[in-house]
């Protein structure tokens, strides 16, 4: 139970991304930022810099984008598979706007409000989509799993 909370808040952590990234191209790091409240998605603000510019999106904004439906697999530190439904649009979504794409970056750093970080390395960023997610397992991200 312990390894499935753990890897469910790595999910939820990823999809509601605040990422630290490189592109491949260039030298300087651009990051991802976000701020929230322990209390409402009303006041999330995804915070993309990249390039020397920075896009904002509110969660409004992001669930009102045509989102997609998908079954996922991912496996725990202990080897278990788990499969879950997410509800989400994709990072490349939100990043084709300002011409940028996932891809382009080394990795991607996210951070969660309460500190705690992961790196998704180049073989992940550079071949698996990304997904910023609402619905986990068909039902709405809870409070406790806002970053």
């Amino acid at each position: 139970m312990k390894n499935f909370i753990k890897t469910t808040s790595i999910i939820i952590l990823m999809s509601m991304l605040v990422a630290c990234a490189t592109p491949i191209q260039e030298s300087s790091p651009t990051t991802t930022i976000t701020q929230a409240t322990d209390t409402s998605l009303d006041d999330f603000m995804l915070v993309i810099s990249a390039n020397e510019n920075e896009f904002y999106f509110s969660a409004k904004e992001i669930t009102d984008m045509a989102s997609e439906t998908l079954t996922v697999t991912s496996i725990t530190s202990s080897s278990e598979v788990i499969t879950s439904v997410i509800t989400g649009v994709k990072l490349d979504v939100l990043l084709k706007p300002h011409n940028i794409e996932q891809r382009n970056f080394k990795e991607i750093r996210l951070f969660a409000a309460d500190g705690y970080s992961i790196i998704v390395p180049n073989e992940i960023v550079g071949s698996k989509d990304i997904y910023i997610i609402w619905k986990y397992n068909n039902e709405p991200l809870q409070e406790s799993h806002y970053p």
